[in-house]
């Protein structure tokens, strides 16, 4: 691929994944995932963690360009002794793309707390009240769960007593499991974005908008300049002063509680009139900064089907629509959630479907060699992913069938999450969409399609633990796959730095989660993950093993009448010019990131579509500035909240970001 001109313009060095970058990439993404885990949990600040690309992630990056790399240069061209020279000082645009991706792919904070949570509860939380010993304690795989033999898991929730050592001996078998798991994971959904990249990027030619935001950041400027190119630019700074102004503002409100706030960037619930859901109504700059850069079709079909499910909620609790048998899956919001799956599903097999020629080509490159093929330019070679991705799959099947999981769920898993994740990756890489998922996950679609009769408790115990990891995890490293167009890299290389940076993220999630446990007591956390969230899966199995639930089908159509829906959207959209309502709005419309986010959506395609109309595709481009100095001067402003809860309300933060 040839050069991005934009960072080629005033940046002609080749560096990309030079020692320093990984250096820098590895220690954003140790102190990115430590940061986030220590705000959410113990300073009770900030969830940094929060949206596809973490808020600590993008103001340790924005530190890295604005602050770090000015430093270098400014520095660099002093020692030279030519102050107005700043030619191969500091950072390359590749470089710094490098050390994002890195912290992208490390990204660990809000999966790894969740699977230390999930091990640590059964024992913990086990009572001769729920008789949780009773029903799964003898089903619970001891290679994969820690015992409280020792008071491991006691002294976790409560704090290490005195002249005490953590036990991590306890945590050692288990967590070795669980990252050759993990590893088989990283191997499948590597191969697979190596299968896929010439599919998305050369044929079909997806955008992946949220990778535009590092790119621009990344760009320098002119020769003598030390500032970014960004930076220089007036819209900037207009933008970072507004973001930055009205949380500052709200600051004084720490201090003084009757001190005036702006509401509007608060987050509260509206609500109108009995059976009606409420409307999260609150400004997010960080969904706002980002949404500029998706299409008005995206943005447009996000908030316009999110309002279509607000009525069709409306309508079920008005008028008391309940199909099958009562269950967790009975409430209104759950019903729009598996319509929404339905159509996530036909989704994946659409993708798969237009892919059927590039695949096809993939197989015969992978067993025959065949010559047409030319996989020269990919991550690795097609029958090196071909293979990879069997090995590890074998893997994770054997694993999930050792943990108890009978094959008949092991298959169906399997195939969900393979087509949840493909389109997920496709979906996220053609919207842009910072606050993005999915309506249920493929363990929980899993559990829900195929009921509660005939399965062994063992099966089930099994299937319960599992919800610790999902196992395919493409996003991050297909949006590495889009990176070669715009700087250069050598490609193993980046592949090889950005697959360490994912595994040292795990590593340092987990351990830094078992430390502040063990240090301050993960019950003084006071949150949803250590004491609820947890606690809901285990009280959750018990009920399934005392009573059999069949497959419910009545609610099964509603997935059915999902997927009709979304095929009828994507045939108009690809048979008809004048139609711009995408699918991905209908199976998102009532997501939790998508709720939270809909009125920033909203105001941001209200926006796109008045500089359109003014002028046109150009006008949108020299507005980007200034949605970058609201990401900016957001991402500050959390910086400093944090900074003011550390030294004046520790223990008792201020949630400025939050989703």
């Amino acid at each position: 691929m040839p050069e991005d001109s934009r960072l080629a313009a005033h940046d002609r060095r080749p560096e990309g994944v030079t020692l320093r970058s990984v250096i820098l990439g590895l220690a954003v993404v140790i102190c990115t995932n430590v940061w986030a885990i220590y705000s959410e949990y113990y300073m009770h600040s900030s969830l940094l963690q929060a949206g596809i690309i973490q808020m600590s992630l993008f103001i340790a990056f924005f530190l890295v360009v604005s602050v770090v790399n000015v430093a270098v240069k400014g520095a660099g061209a002093l020692i030279g002794g030519n102050p107005g020279h700043t030619d191969g000082a500091g950072l390359a645009s590749s470089e710094l793309l490098v050390i994002f991706i890195m912290g992208f792919a490390g990204s660990a904070a809000g999966g790894a707390p969740w699977l230390v949570a999930l091990l640590a509860a059964p024992y913990y939380f086990g009572s001769t009240e729920n008789e949780w010993d009773k029903y799964f304690h003898s089903y619970l795989p001891r290679w994969l769960v820690p015992s409280n033999d020792t008071h491991a898991i006691s002294w976790f929730y409560e704090g290490l007593p005195p002249n005490e050592h953590i036990p991590w001996a306890v945590w050692i078998r288990p967590m070795l499991w669980w990252l050759g798991f993990i590893l088989a994971g990283l191997c499948t959904s590597v191969c697979l974005v190596s299968l896929f990249r010439k599919q998305w990027v050369e044929k079909e030619k997806l955008n992946f908008p949220l990778i535009e935001v590092p790119v621009l950041m990344s760009e320098q400027g002119p020769p003598g300049s030390i500032l970014p190119a960004f930076m220089r630019n007036r819209l900037f700074w207009m933008g970072f002063a507004l973001a930055l102004a009205m949380p500052m503002w709200n600051m004084a409100s720490y201090f003084y509680a009757d001190f005036p706030s702006i509401n509007i960037i608060n987050p509260y619930w509206l609500y109108f009139r009995r059976y009606w859901p409420p409307l999260y109504e609150k400004i997010n700059f960080f969904v706002i900064g980002f949404a500029f850069f998706c299409s008005t079709e995206i943005l447009f079909s996000i908030w316009f089907f999110h309002l279509l499910a607000m009525f069709q909620i409306f309508v079920y609790t008005r008028t008391g629509f309940q199909p099958g048998p009562a269950s967790e899956f009975s409430n209104p919001y759950a019903l729009v959630m598996l319509q929404g799956t339905g159509g996530y599903i036909f989704l994946g097999v659409w993708i798969l479907w237009l892919s059927r020629k590039h695949l096809a080509d993939v197989l015969r490159k992978a067993l025959f060699n065949a010559k047409d093929v030319d996989d020269s330019g990919e991550f690795l070679s097609h029958r090196a992913a071909v293979i990879g991705f069997v090995l590890g799959l074998t893997y994770i099947v054997g694993w999930l069938y050792q943990a108890g999981v009978s094959p008949a769920r092991i298959g169906f898993y399997t195939l969900i999450s393979f087509i949840f994740t493909i389109a997920f990756a496709k979906l996220l890489a053609e919207s842009g969409l910072v606050y993005f998922g999915w309506p249920f996950s493929a363990m929980q679609f899993t559990e829900f399609s195929l009921g509660y009769t005939n399965i062994s408790p063992a099966s089930l115990t099994g299937i319960s633990v599992a919800q610790g990891r999902g196992i395919f995890d493409i996003a991050q490293f297909s949006h590495m796959s889009k990176l070669v167009d715009f700087a250069k890299f050598h490609k193993k290389k980046l592949l090889a730095a950005t697959c360490v940076a994912f595994l040292v993220g795990i590593v340092a999630a987990i351990v830094y989660t078992l430390h502040l446990g063990y240090s301050v007591g993960a019950y003084n956390f006071d949150h949803w993950t250590f004491k609820s969230g947890n606690v809901g899966v285990y009280s959750s199995l018990k009920t399934k093993i005392k009573t059999a639930v069949p497959t419910d089908w009545a609610k099964m159509q509603l997935a059915g009448i999902g997927a009709v829906v979304t095929a009828i959207i994507t045939f108009m959209r690809y048979r008809f010019t004048w139609w711009h309502i995408h699918p991905i709005g209908f199976t998102v419309a009532m997501i939790w990131p998508v709720r939270v986010g809909a009125l920033s959506f909203f105001i941001v395609w209200c926006i796109k579509v008045i500089c359109l109309k003014l002028g046109g595709v150009q006008f949108v481009k020299k507005a980007q500035p200034f949605f970058l100095g609201i990401l900016g001067g957001f991402a500050v402003s959390v910086l400093i909240s944090f900074i003011v809860d550390v030294i004046w309300f520790p223990l008792e933060g201020h949630m400025l970001y939050q989703w």
